[in-house]
């Protein structure tokens, strides 16, 4: 280990206390336990770091049991209540890098929806800031471009077309 690396540091998971630990590295694991088996005579589990799932979105999720009920929990939720705390109502936990598979606690950050969807468009994740071209292939730039009030972008071409369709199709209604 070298010397600017610490010491992966380990906290109980909030709500699951006794049973898993997650380390500010994104790491989850259960407990050494004890239990009373079904036929009376004591049992007992290891601790062992736990794998990691991915769910549709992309983040990491882990099947943490309590009481023998499965409960799916987010890798960065849980390291950031972990080690931060509780979030202020309407935060939502975002990743510094826009990489959602690192889960690492100095990658991690309680805030807005807002401010986690602009990460998307500053590391160029986000699916329309990518684009280049409209649906019908005509080019978003210059006098093209037309940037409306939510901040979405509309082709200028595409636009003034169905405004003359709109137009057109009133003319020949009111005939």
């Amino acid at each position: 280990m070298s010397p600017n690396q610490s010491e992966e540091q380990w906290r109980p998971v909030v709500g699951f206390e006794d049973l898993y630990e997650v380390s500010d590295q994104g790491r989850v694991r259960s407990l050494p336990r004890t239990f009373m088996r079904s036929d009376g005579k004591r049992g007992g589990r290891r601790g062992k770091v736990r794998k990691l799932a991915w769910n549709t979105s992309g983040y990491a999720g882990v099947q943490l049991m309590e009481l023998g009920v499965p409960t799916m929990q987010l890798v960065h939720r849980m390291a950031l209540f972990a080690f931060v705390g509780e979030p202020a109502p309407g935060l939502v936990g975002c990743h510094n890098d826009g990489d959602k598979t690192n889960n690492a606690l100095s990658n991690l950050r309680w805030d807005t929806s807002q401010a986690n969807s602009q990460d998307t468009v500053r590391h160029g994740r986000h699916y329309q800031a990518n684009q280049t071209h409209c649906k019908r292939g005509h080019e978003f730039a210059g006098h093209n471009l037309r940037v409306l009030r939510n901040g979405r972008r509309a082709c200028r071409e595409c636009t003034n077309a169905h405004t003359r369709a709109h137009y057109y199709r009133q003319k020949a209604k009111a005939a």
